[in-house]
Order: structure tokens, then C-alpha cells, then sequence
């Protein structure tokens, strides 16, 4: 019977380190270790039980699993009452905790940092000492202007202008740069009759650049009256989606809705100490 037990204790470990071969995490009370097969061995890193690194290293030794690298770790470290953990989410906690409480979905959800408009003049950056985020506002007022321009060419066809791309110049240059240069290119034509009033009046609450630091985009007129109601619609949508809660929460309220009330506790009357 005991040469029995041997054996399936020994496959067992056989299938637990063919498994964790070149990926594991093994946990203690006392916290975690990571270890992964590279090219120079086994590396591991030791975390603590707020998922926060305190030590880590390399074996060299590549005929090891990463399980059994991991394990090594601990024992030798004098600690026992081993067990595998979940690598994936050890790495998710970690990160988190690298990362001010951010997990990596947030972060890859994150957009890239769109420097603001600038609508001073060149004579007041240069009088305030912000004449780089003058120069730096032009520059991508142009090539935001470019961009809408080329995208208007490419994308009209068959007397129809696609708008399911318009988004990714939104993303790029950010929506108030986006609007800003298609209402100075309306002001600069406010008497042009194949721009829309509600357009017109639209393009005039968005503050006036010089030429400085504009470029009007270029396209007939009628095109970028269409796109500009594109813009201002998808726009208005996207404010319209943030507002509404997630369905998660959706749900997270009515659960809690639903949640049986308490009771209230009724206090006895003890009547008035005369």
C-alpha cells in the first residue's frame, strides 16, 4: 500500500511541476513568490502579503521547473505549508499596488494626455513666459486641420461622407481641438450661405485664432458643414453614454434595492421618573 501511495504522490508532483514548468506562484501566511523561465534561468520575485516586492533573484539552473524554483524559495527561507496560487491574479494585485490602485485594464483604458488649445495671443505667451505651449498648440492646430481635410477626401464617396472613422482624429488631437479648428474655419467664412446657421452660430461661441496658429480646413464647403454636424452629433452621443450608469451599477442598485429592509429597533417606553 505505501509503495502504491509513493507512486501516485510522486506522479502527482510529476503532472504539478510538468504544469508549472515555466510559469508559477506559491503562497505562504507569511506572502507570495513568482518565478518564470527566462533565458538566463528561473527569475523570481518575493512579495510580501500587501502584493508589495521584496526581494527576487535568478536561478540558473534551467533544468528546474518554475514550481519547483518557487518552492525552493520558500524553503529555504525556512518557511513550509505551501500552496500554489493564482499567478495571474498575483500579478494583477501587484500591479495594482504599483500602480496607486489603477489595475492594468484601467490603465490600457487611460487616454493619452492631449495637450489644451491655446487661445492667447502670440504677444501674451511670450509676455508670460508660455510661448512653448503657444508653438506646441499651433503646430497640432495644422495638423489637426490636415488631418480632417485628408479625411474628408478619403472618405467621400458616392455623394455620401462616411463618418465611422471621424473618431480617431477625435482621439488623436481631442475633441475641443477638433471643434475648435472647424469653427474658426466657419467664422473665417461666416459669409459663405452653404454653412448652416445653427452651424454659424454653433462655430461663434468657440474663441477666434489668428492665423498664426490656425489653418482653416480645406474641402468644399458643403463637406465640412456635414462633417461638423458628424462631429458635433457623435459628440453630443458620447456625452449622453457617460452619463448613464453601467449596467453593472445598474444592477449594484437594484440588488441593493431589493436588499431586505432591518427592522427598526423599538426602544421601550420606560415612562418619566416623577
Amino acid at each position: 500500500m505505501d509503495i502504491i501511495r509513493g507512486c501516485i504522490e510522486t506522479r502527482a508532483n510529476d503532472l504539478i511541476e510538468e504544469k508549472y514548468r515555466d510559469e508559477a506562484a506559491l503562497r505562504t501566511p507569511l506572502g507570495f513568490v513568482e518565478a518564470h523561465r527566462t533565458d538566463e534561468g528561473i527569475s523570481f520575485t518575493i512579495y510580501d502579503i500587501n502584493f508589495k516586492a521584496v526581494d527576487n533573484g535568478v536561478m540558473e539552473n534551467s533544468r528546474i521547473s518554475a514550481y519547483e524554483a518557487a518552492e525552493k524559495v520558500w524553503l529555504d527561507n525556512g518557511l513550509s505549508n505551501i500552496m500554489i496560487a493564482n499567478r495571474e491574479e498575483l500579478l494583477q494585485k501587484v500591479n495594482e499596488v504599483e500602480n496607486g490602485g489603477k489595475n492594468l485594464d484601467e490603465m490600457e483604458q487611460e487616454p493619452p494626455t492631449i495637450p489644451p488649445v491655446y487661445v492667447e495671443t502670440g504677444a501674451y505667451a511670450r509676455d508670460h513666459g508660455e510661448l512653448d505651449s503657444y508653438r506646441e498648440s499651433a503646430k497640432l492646430n495644422r495638423e489637426c486641420a490636415h488631418a480632417i481635410s485628408e479625411y474628408i477626401s478619403d472618405n467621400y464617396r458616392d455623394n455620401k461622407l462616411d463618418d465611422s472613422g471621424i473618431k480617431d482624429v477625435i482621439d488623436k488631437f481631442g475633441a475641443d481641438r477638433v471643434q475648435t479648428v472647424l469653427a474658426n474655419t466657419i467664422q473665417q467664412a461666416d459669409w459663405d450661405g452653404r454653412y448652416s446657421r445653427d452651424n454659424k452660430a454653433w462655430a461663434n461661441t468657440f474663441p477666434a485664432l489668428s492665423d498664426n496658429v490656425f489653418e482653416r480646413v480645406t474641402g468644399h464647403p458643403c463637406l465640412v458643414d456635414g462633417l461638423t454636424d458628424m462631429v458635433r452629433r457623435q459628440l453630443r452621443e458620447a456625452e449622453k453614454t457617460a452619463e448613464k450608469p453601467s449596467i453593472r451599477e445598474q444592477l449594484k442598485t437594484i440588488a441593493k434595492e431589493l436588499e431586505p429592509k432591518k427592522p427598526k429597533t423599538k426602544v421601550p417606553d420606560k415612562g418619566l421618573d416623577i
